[in-house]
């Protein structure tokens, strides 16, 4: 539908296209996209998230960190052998989260950007 169409559709029209058009991104490959670009998130960080997002990032991070601390404070539970490792693990992964959730925007790059 080209622009001239668009601008004479009937408002109930133009809800239905963008209704469609949000829901577009749960089919399989753009469920795909959605998953690749949250996996980019969470382990390689951005500059150009929400605040939301970096909240949820945070929360995500605590979480790790109480799993963690929770496996290497655990002296009576199991192997120390079997629960360092992990619990250390959870903690590395937990610092990850947590820097790349404090990270500040960049406003040079948003400029540079366009509209990335």
């Amino acid at each position: 539908m080209n622009a001239n169409q668009h601008k004479h559709q009937h408002p109930i029209e133009k809800l239905a296209d963008e209704v469609k058009r949000k829901q577009s991104n749960v089919t399989y490959p753009d469920v795909l996209l959605n998953a690749r670009n949250v996996d980019a998130l969470l382990w390689k960080g951005s500059r150009h998230i929400t605040r939301i997002q970096r909240a949820g990032v945070l929360l995500l991070s605590l979480a790790f960190l109480l799993v963690g601390i929770l496996f290497v404070g655990n002296v009576t539970f199991g192997s120390p052998w079997l629960r360092l490792p992990f619990g250390l693990a959870a903690i590395g992964i937990s610092c990850k989260l947590f820097w790349n959730s404090i990270r500040k925007n960049d406003p040079s790059k948003h400029l540079a950007g366009g509209n990335q």
